[in-house]
C-alpha cells in the first residue's frame, strides 16, 4: 500500500491520507505525470509503537534529498496487511512559506492507532536545484537531527542539546530499519527507546535484543527542535 502526501506551505504538521496510489508516487506531478529528472529515495522501514500518552508521534524519521537537490515530492509505503487509518502519517518542514519546491528534505511523523507495533517506509523525490544550498545555509533545516548505529544485544545512552544561546523546545526519536522486507513484529519488539527532555537536553536510551542489528543496519534518529 501506498499513500500519497502533497501539502501546502508549511508552518505546522499537515497531514493527509489519501487512497492507495501508484508506484514512485514521490516523483508524479498532480496530473500523475512522472516528474522528469526527478530521483527516488526511500528511507528505512520506520518502526511505530503503539500511542502511549505523550508519545503522540510514535515513528519519526526524516529523509533528506542530496545537496543541491529540492524535495518535489513525497509517500509513505506500509505492509501489505495494514488497512486504511492503521497509521496517520504526517510530514513537517520549517521556516516562512515552505513549499516543496525549496525545501531539502521531510520529516515523517507517524501516528499508530493501534495496539500492535507498525512500521512504514518513508519516500521523497528530489529534482536538482540550486536554491537547496543557499536553504541549508540559511539555516532551515531544522530540527536538527542525529543518526546512530545500533547493534545487538546493546544498551546506549545518546544525549543531544542545542547550540549556545539557543533554548531547546521539542525533541523526538525514531528507530529505523534497513532492509528490503518490513521488519517482523519480533524484530519491532527487539528494540525499546526511552527518550527524555530534561535540562535543555534530549536523553535517550536504546535497549536491543540480539536480532536488531544482526544482519541489517538499524538506526536511532534524534530530532532536536531548538529556538534563540
Amino acid at each position: 500500500m501506498r499513500m500519497l502526501l502533497r501539502l501546502l506551505p508549511l508552518l505546522v504538521v499537515l497531514g493527509v491520507v489519501a487512497p492507495p496510489a501508484a508506484a514512485e508516487v514521490e516523483c508524479q506531478d498532480m496530473d500523475g505525470s512522472q516528474i522528469s529528472g526527478c530521483v527516488s529515495t526511500d528511507g528505512p522501514w520506520v518502526s511505530t509503537p503503539p500511542r502511549t500518552g505523550d508519545n503522540q508521534y510514535a515513528g519519526v524519521w526524516e529523509v533528506d534529498c542530496q545537496p543541491n537537490q529540492a524535495l518535489v515530492g513525497t509517500d509513505w509505503t506500509t505492509p501489505s496487511f495494514l488497512q486504511l487509518g492503521d497509521l496517520l502519517v504526517y510530514i513537517q518542514q520549517f521556516g516562512a512559506q515552505r513549499l516543496f519546491g525549496d525545501a531539502p528534505g521531510a520529516l515523517f511523523l507517524a501516528v499508530n492507532p493501534k495496539t500492535a507495533a507498525r512500521s512504514f517506509m518513508p519516500s521523497i523525490g528530489c529534482l536538482p536545484s540550486s536554491a537547496t544550498a543557499g536553504a541549508r545555509a540559511a539555516g532551515f533545516r531544522a530540527p536538527r537531527t542525529f543518526t546512530h548505529n545500533l547493534r545487538p544485544g546493546r544498551e546506549a545512552t545518546h544525549r543531544h542539546r542545542c547550540r549556545r544561546g539557543e533554548r531547546l523546545v521539542h525533541s523526538t526519536t525514531g528507530v529505523g530499519f534497513f532492509k528490503e522486507q518490513p521488519p517482523s513484529a519480533r524484530e519491532l519488539r527487539d528494540v525499546e527507546v526511552d527518550h527524555r527532555q530534561r535540562r535543555g537536553r534530549a536523553i535517550v536510551t536504546v535497549t536491543t535484543g540480539r536480532r536488531a542489528g544482526d544482519n541489517e543496519r538499524v538506526a536511532l534518529q534524534i530530532h532536536v527542535t531548538c529556538r534563540r
